[in-house]
């Protein structure tokens, strides 16, 4: 008589960080391609609104220099102020060409460093460096803090825009001023960039039919793995599913 199958799904140690992906629920992103709403649209905006554009008219007449006035930068300062007021490190707005950057996720590969990030103690920080990247490889490691991205810091932006940042065309070079867990001093790490595939889900059969299904991040290409995995599992006659979401970056 055999044993009766058991599929059990443990969640082994789920810290859900949210971090890159698009796909993550709880993250607003505003992407820097906003279309022009409706002039309906703009008059259902609170009174309050109406001070923006006092204060615009205010710098159109009376700054010393109203040539240098960029109408679209000031925009998007407008916007990213409106977001920092919410204390939110996962409401961010990205301009386009961000946006384009951080869209690469859905294809199931990015043209970056290879790291997963987050925010710990309002301090970007680097979850975990992935297997054999250029991130693994030039020494980031789990629990960095991202103090500065080519020489500009990095303190007081979103998660959002250290991604974006430090993301790249392969081949250039990204300089990381990191400080290392329980270090005091922190250190410059030069990154050169390259193509990451997003192969998001590890699969294992383990000994006495048990199976381990890792889900290292989420892209487009995630729930086909997912599928591909189970079926993995089902044609191996497993007897147990281990789900490990340690040190993804939530979704």
């Amino acid at each position: 008589m055999t044993r009766p199958r058991i599929f059990a799904v443990f969640l082994l140690l789920v810290g859900v960080v949210f971090g890159v992906a698009l796909a993550t629920s709880c993250n607003t992103q505003l992407a820097g391609q906003i279309g022009s709403q409706s002039q309906g649209d703009l008059q259902d905006l609170p009174p309050e609104f109406a001070s923006l554009a006092e204060v615009y008219t205010v710098l159109e007449r009376e700054h010393i220099d109203r040539e240098i006035l960029d109408n679209q930068a000031l925009t998007e300062g407008a916007i990213r102020g409106m977001l920092d007021a919410l204390d939110d490190p996962y409401a961010s707005y990205l301009n386009a060409e961000q946006y384009s950057v951080d869209a690469q996720d859905f294809k199931g590969f990015f043209e970056g460093i290879g790291a997963q990030v987050g925010i710990r103690d309002d301090r970007v920080t680097i979850i975990a460096p992935m297997p054999d990247t250029p991130a693994e490889r030039s020494g980031i490691l789990p629990g960095d803090v991202i103090l500065a991205i080519d020489g500009e810091s990095a303190l007081d932006i979103s998660l959002l825009e250290a991604v974006a940042r430090i993301r790249g065309e392969k081949g250039t070079i990204v300089e990381l001023l990191v400080l290392h867990l329980n270090d005091t001093e922190p250190v410059l790490i030069p990154v050169e960039r390259g193509v990451i595939p997003l192969n998001s889900v590890i699969f294992n059969m383990l000994p006495d039919g048990i199976g381990h299904l890792r889900i290292t991040n989420f892209s487009g290409t995630t729930n086909e793995e997912v599928k591909q995995a189970i079926q993995s599992f089902k044609d191996a006659q497993g007897l147990g599913l281990v789900v490990d979401l340690r040190n993804n970056p939530g979704g």
